[in-house]
């Protein structure tokens, strides 16, 4: 089901710890996130969608790594707001690590940041998994 191998996702999770990413402790589970990161956006998304949206906005895959993983985790609402928030939050460490304050794409990759935030509010409870229910 996963897009990403073990040794990808430790080198992620190295790249997560250099960036202080919000929850990036979640990626030490390099079985479990290989099992569930799928790259941006959700498992029922056809896999050239998500390809595209990787593409597009690779800065915010390693943030959407970290997402997975609590959205495979769940919970209740509060914890689902927690998780867009974190990944919210990671997307802009991250653009702000890649594209320096003079570059017009850190600027534009923030909006769309802002977007996909909207984005996962929206329709991302689709994805989330809530206490109680089977998986």
């Amino acid at each position: 089901m996963g897009k990403f191998t073990r040794e990808q996702i430790a080198d992620a999770h190295k790249e997560a710890k250099r960036l202080r990413l919000w929850h990036a402790e979640l990626l030490e589970d390099f079985d479990r996130a290989a099992e569930v990161c799928n790259g941006i956006g959700a498992v029922w998304m056809p896999a050239i969608m998500r390809n595209l949206a990787d593409a597009l906005s690779p800065v915010m895959v390693l943030p959407s790594m970290i997402h997975d993983v609590e959205y495979h985790i769940g919970g209740d609402d509060h914890d689902r707001l927690a998780a867009d928030v974190t990944f919210h939050t990671n997307v802009l460490f991250c653009i702000d690590d890649k594209y320096s304050w003079y570059n017009p794409l850190r600027y534009i990759m923030r909006y769309r940041a802002g977007r996909y935030y909207d984005y996962l509010r929206a329709i991302g409870g689709a994805a989330f998994n809530k206490k109680g229910e089977v998986k």
